[in-house]
């Protein structure tokens, strides 16, 4: 038994969708195009930067609790360690 043919496409499908967005945009290849993915390195630029400012604010807090750390140490403990 064979299995039946495939069915036709609906009345208003002529074609694949490449056809139909031809139909209602001239530039519906540009939407494909490398150049227009510029957006994404501005994104991962942003979040360059926001990892760089978060790295030097932690730097920064950690050299403070470090220096606090030892001040402490000096003045509960002495020198008598």
């Amino acid at each position: 038994m064979n299995p039946p043919p495939p069915s036709p496409p609906p009345s208003g499908w002529k074609g694949g969708c490449f056809k139909r967005l031809r139909g209602r945009s001239r530039f519906y290849l540009l939407s494909f195009s490398t150049a227009w993915r510029w957006k994404r390195v501005s994104l991962s630029l942003r979040i360059s930067l926001l990892h760089d400012l978060a790295f030097r604010v932690l730097y920064v807090l950690e050299a403070v609790v470090l220096i606090a750390i030892v001040c402490l140490f000096y003045l509960f403990c002495g020198c008598h360690v």
